[in-house]
């Protein structure tokens, strides 16, 4: 057989005895159990084409890390496990079929992705006692959305190649299939760019101030490149092709985003000739303007250089530029800004930022991709066939949709898992504020902002969000989405007149089990995020 056997990590998922119907997360839409489970052996033969020859060597390897010592007086039951594509198109898109009985283990996927996540769901009803049992079921099982996403901010702390595959796997275990990337942003510029050199050599890096509490002003990025004690990092071209090949085999989609035309100090430092005239680069955030000049033709044309080097190593469909929180009082005292606005009869500063968009797209549609943005970029007229990604309130959704665009849901009332999920702050390591407790995730309604259903059809999926002002380890991201990530699983993947809060509980506590023993950290306070009072 030919492929990557998965890691450790994801060997360690299922390390706890299980019971068939209480354990699968996300809920699968259809499952049914036959009586008594069977015992796993290591004796086993896989039958699989070409195409899963990946998939049918991991699930091998991970069925032999689990099966128990052989007893020679007793040879052990033969264990035969099909893996094949349907041909019947009875299944949908990353739909599946398991059927596991006496010893017999069949999955059946619309597509290699579909098969990927019935392994998912077998693992999640292996029993890790000593008798190391299959439950008998049969599940039919497919997506609700099809962007499952996670977002990750590496800019403001950075993320290692090993912990960014760690990441992944905690995406994979959970069906979730869209990694976004957030690569760039004022405080650190993390992709390596070999026509601009300077955009690692300097913007990477800032003065190490982790044992301080996040300052947006306090940013301090040397024009000199890094200096001695400085905090940062990035990765080479060749480690993100790494990553962009890892995650793939995971099924998961690398959405890169590369933050245009604010939150741009880093680079603003790196390349200050792209900046306005008039605007001083201080530091990101409140105290500076990190705008790029929209009225200098280089900056469109730096941009551009810099996508295309992108578009080499990511080729997801959709190419993300960010273009939130724009200070755009920069450019109304720009010369340059105020120029093109004068020559283009653009009224203000919305209209300026959607004739930068408007660019961009064209440059993307041009190469065949597709952009996507945060919600500002319906300020002042969305491009034609951009996708918005809402991270504020539903009416930017409700705007999108009715104009005909495609929407990714991540709004901060319910998917920022950076927020705080506990009232006991005290309890958890500081976050930057908010609110987003287990319960308030998984009773996120996507499709409440749609009308119709040609616009519940433009609603592509959901998204979990992870800024990283407070989060400066592995250790505090993972007890940040756990288990916040899985509820929001089961919001992305399962019918929603199926979802049920008290039976994900029952199924979460099984799967705290497994994290511990797995050493990933979650919190294990109350879902509700409520303070426990002390009895008197």
């Amino acid at each position: 057989m030919i492929g990557r056997i998965l890691p450790a990590l994801a060997a360690l998922w299922i390390t706890c005895t299980l019971t068939a119907t209480a354990s699968i997360i996300p809920q699968p839409k259809e499952m049914t159990t036959h009586g008594d489970a069977f015992p796993l052996t290591s004796k086993l033969t896989v039958t699989t084409p070409a195409e899963l020859e990946a998939i049918a060597e991991s699930l091998e390897q991970w069925f032999t890390e689990r099966a128990p010592a052989t007893n020679a007086e007793q040879p052990p039951a033969t264990t035969k496990v099909t893996l094949a594509i349907d041909t019947s198109g009875t299944l949908p898109a990353e739909g599946y079929r398991l059927e596991t009985r006496d010893h017999t283990i069949t999955i059946t996927g619309a597509d290699a992705a579909g098969v990927f996540y019935g392994v998912q769901s077998l693992k999640q009803l292996f029993s890790a006692d000593e008798a190391a049992t299959i439950p008998a079921t049969t599940i039919t099982d497919a997506p609700r959305f099809r962007w499952r996403g996670m977002h990750l901010d590496v800019s403001r702390h950075f993320y290692s190649v090993d912990e960014v595959k760690r990441f992944l796997d905690h995406m994979a275990a959970y069906k979730m299939n869209v990694f976004h990337w957030h690569l760039v942003d004022g405080p650190g510029w993390r992709i390596e760019i070999k026509r601009y050199p300077k955009l690692t050599e300097i913007g990477a890096w800032r003065k190490d101030k982790t044992s301080e509490p996040w300052n947006w002003q306090a940013t301090e990025i040397n024009p000199k490149g890094q200096q001695q004690g400085d905090y940062g990092g990035y990765y080479t071209q060749d480690q993100i092709r790494e990553i962009v090949a890892y995650a793939k085999e995971r099924f998961i989609t690398v959405v890169p985003e590369i933050e245009m035309p604010g939150h741009s100090y880093a680079v603003l430092v790196a390349h200050p000739e792209f900046a306005c005239p008039t605007n001083e680069i201080l530091t990101e955030g409140l105290r500076g303007k990190d705008v790029f000049c929209v009225g200098n033709p280089g900056t469109t044309e730096f941009l551009q250089h810099i996508l295309d080097e992108v578009l080499e190593l990511f080729p997801s469909q959709y190419i993300h530029i960010g273009a939130d929180e724009v200070p755009k009082s920069a450019w109304l005292e720009c010369p340059k800004c105020t120029g093109l606005m004068k020559d283009q009869r653009l009224a203000d500063g919305d209209a300026l930022q959607s004739y930068f968009v408007k660019q961009m797209e064209a440059y993307l549609k041009s190469k065949g991709r597709t952009l996507i943005g945060w919600d500002e970029i319906i300020e002042g007229g969305l491009p034609e066939d951009a996708a918005v990604m809402v991270w504020r309130d539903a009416n930017f959704a409700k705007s999108a949709l009715e104009h005909g665009h495609p929407v990714v849901l991540c709004p901060n009332s319910h998917c920022y898992f950076d927020y705080y999920q506990t009232e006991d702050h005290n309890s958890v390591p500081p976050a930057i504020g908010g609110f987003t407790p287990t319960t308030k995730v998984y009773s996120f309604q996507p499709e409440s902002v749609a009308t119709n259903d040609a616009q519940r059809a433009l609603i592509l999926g959901v998204q979990g969000t992870v800024w990283t002002e407070y989060i400066q380890n592995m250790d505090h991201l993972e007890a940040r989405i756990f288990p916040r990530m899985p509820a929001l699983s089961e919001v992305a993947w399962s019918p929603a007149d199926q979802r049920d809060f008290e039976s994900f509980t029952k199924r979460l506590n099984h799967h705290k089990a497994r994290w511990k023993a797995a050493g990933i950290q979650f919190y294990d306070g109350p879902l509700d995020g409520k303070q426990i009072k002390p009895k008197n």
